[in-house]
């Protein structure tokens, strides 16, 4: 599940089932979720009024449908830990778990705990995440008339949600918007940067690496240098992408020197390898990206 997904589609009209059977193709089923749970480091909690009030995955200022999807997904994803009388993370490992949340939940989040009590999903583990992109292998196309298109972004429910992240390089260390950001505020390339990375996937070797040493250390080409080496444009000026099926088949860029064409996954590669600062493409498995000019 996409949680501003879910929250775009329960601003759209749709009710938590809905939005768990768009994302796991599934409506809860009921289940006899008393008793207590093994929490690491907290030893044993009651699963519905201790441990579910503690999960903070979602805002609570958020749309009551939206908070009941995750507690839903949540449910169901500790439920598998609880029959099985595993102890559970408290970790975006497994799903996080704040003690201080769980001693005094927000009254929207505790009500979407009472509202659905007892469901969960049968065999399916609820993987969730803040954004995935507008598209899954499981459910397809995450927007309004569940197709692609060259206009997928702007009618995503994850656009519909407001999603800070749809579409933007990951430009932090970790997956917290505090954590290090090697100098830089805001995921964007220049064009003589974009050029960069297109250099660094027609040439390869061991110092091509970020230029941002401060952070990363080593013996990097300068832009100048990896150009001449690549025998590569020094400057971008339009890009475009070619998709289907929910993958990036083709990057187009113009350049200075003229078009070049790159696949989705060496661009992907060249862009992991080169980019300066944290900026990466945290995406594993497939190519599935957007490029836009700011």
């Amino acid at each position: 599940m996409s949680q501003y997904g879910a929250r775009g589609r329960a601003q759209n009209g749709q009710n938590y089932k809905q939005i768990l059977q768009a994302y796991y193709g599934k409506e809860p089923v009921e289940k006899d979720t008393g008793g207590n749970i093994r929490v690491s480091g907290q030893g044993e909690l009651n699963f519905e009024e201790q441990y579910l009030w503690g999960i903070a995955e979602m805002p609570s200022t958020w749309h009551a449908e939206a908070l009941k999807a995750q507690a839903v997904a949540a449910r169901t994803y500790a439920y598998r830990y609880k029959v099985e009388g595993k102890e559970i993370c408290t970790t975006e490992a497994c799903q996080v778990f704040s003690k201080s949340k769980s001693n005094n939940p927000p009254e929207a989040w505790k009500q979407a705990v009472a509202d659905t009590r007892g469901q969960v999903l049968e065999d399916v583990v609820t993987f969730y995440a803040s954004t995935h992109g507008a598209f899954t292998t499981t459910a397809g196309w995450d927007t309004t008339d569940r197709s692609g298109g060259g206009n997928f972004v702007d009618k995503s429910f994850e656009k519909l949600g407001g999603s800070p992240w749809l579409y933007k390089a990951w430009y932090t260390e970790g997956y917290s918007s505090s954590s290090d950001k090697c100098g830089r505020g805001n995921p964007w390339l220049s064009p003589e940067e974009l050029a960069d990375i297109i250099n660094a996937a027609r040439y390869r070797d061991d110092r091509v690496t970020p230029v941002t040493t401060s952070c990363w250390g080593g013996n990097p080409y300068s832009h100048e240098e990896l150009r001449q080496k690549a025998n590569g444009p020094s400057r971008v000026t339009g890009v475009s992408v070619i998709q289907g099926n929910g993958t990036t088949n083709e990057v187009v860029f113009q350049t200075d020197i003229g078009e070049i064409r790159l696949s989705g996954s060496e661009f992907k590669t060249a862009f992991n390898v080169r980019a300066p600062g944290r900026l990466s493409i945290p995406q594993k498995g497939f190519a599935f990206f957007n490029i836009e000019r700011k």
